[in-house]
């Protein structure tokens, strides 16, 4: 008897071209919308990072008399009988200076009272850090940090409201960031007026009143005075009253938005970056920006909702 063998088939070369044509359909298909629930998982973190500093201001406000720790020098918080209300820590030389107003936060994290929040543990530190934020992948990575850890760019995306909590000057009605910049807050009737010390209870509307939140972009060409560098990690309502715009906004983030030079720290899209064109396009979450409230809530805040957000804890 005679076996037939079995006759042994094989893909020809159009079938293959359709299969490769069909898969490269598919990922085609499918790589947009992965990207896009890569950034939205991203944003997602963002804000539960802006949330949890929210929370840890909240709760430092709670042991320390109602105030979270003023951003100002650590000499003037001394100087001007401020100590009960900050948190302070022991340099290298041995010296007690008041903490940064992130480090403040680092025990309420989870962190150790001893470490800043560069140093701390990675699942603490991480908390401060934007998984959308281009900036934290240069070679000297994060934005400018002056106060009370020293100077220069640190591993940071979020900044601080600066009308709440710098410290208010004895001698006139401007608050203290540092020696060489001082804070006027916009109120009603204009400016400028003291900042709170970050005074938590003296604030008009806190669950509208921003206390942390995503800020800080870069390059950074002309730097300018502290207060309106676009990659310092602060908001501030400082001389907007001066913009001649809008006055609805006055006292808001939008009002920010529409400072030239307060706006370019936004990190969104949506800020019309004249003053500094290679920023142009800077954006972490489809313009939105992440804020934590006073109240200790936080929400992501697209440009339609940025005069919902005030930056002036006063009455305007």
């Amino acid at each position: 008897m005679s076996h037939a063998s079995p006759r042994r088939t094989a893909f020809t070369l159009i079938e293959l071209l359709v299969v490769i044509s069909i898969i490269a359909l598919l990922i085609s298909i499918l790589l947009p919308a992965l990207g896009a629930a890569r950034n939205a998982a991203r944003s997602v973190k963002c804000l539960a990072n802006v949330r949890s500093l929210g929370q840890a201001g909240y709760t430092f406000a709670v042991d320390y008399k109602q105030h979270i720790q003023a951003t100002t020098e650590s000499s003037i918080i001394v100087s001007d009988g401020y100590s009960e209300t900050n948190a302070f820590r022991t340099d290298g030389s041995g010296n007690r200076v008041a903490k940064d107003w992130a480090s403040s936060l680092v025990p309420y994290l989870g962190g150790s009272e001893s470490a800043t929040f560069v140093d701390a543990d990675p699942q603490v530190s991480e908390i401060f850090t934007c998984p959308s934020d281009p900036d934290m992948k240069l070679d000297d990575p994060g934005h400018e940090f002056t106060l009370n850890v020293g100077g220069g760019n640190k591993p940071i995306s979020y900044g601080v409201n600066i009308d709440v909590a710098s410290l208010p000057a004895q001698n006139n009605q401007f608050g203290l960031l540092n020696f060489g910049a001082q804070v006027g807050v916009y109120a009603d009737g204009g400016g400028p007026n003291a900042s709170l010390g970050g005074d938590l209870d003296a604030i008009v509307s806190p669950s509208e009143t921003m206390l942390y939140a995503d800020c800080g972009t870069r390059p950074n060409s002309t730097p300018g005075t502290l207060l309106d560098r676009p990659n310092t990690v602060y908001y501030s309502t400082n001389f907007m009253w001066f913009n001649g715009g809008d006055s609805a906004n006055w006292g808001t983030l939008a009002g920010v938005a529409d400072t030239p030079w307060l706006r370019d720290r936004i990190p969104s899209s949506a800020i019309d970056r004249s003053s500094f064109p290679e920023l142009e396009g800077v954006d972490r979450h489809s313009q939105a920006v992440n804020v934590a409230f006073a109240d200790g809530h936080g929400s992501s805040m697209d440009p339609s909702r940025w005069d919902e957000v005030r930056i002036s804890p006063l009455d305007f």
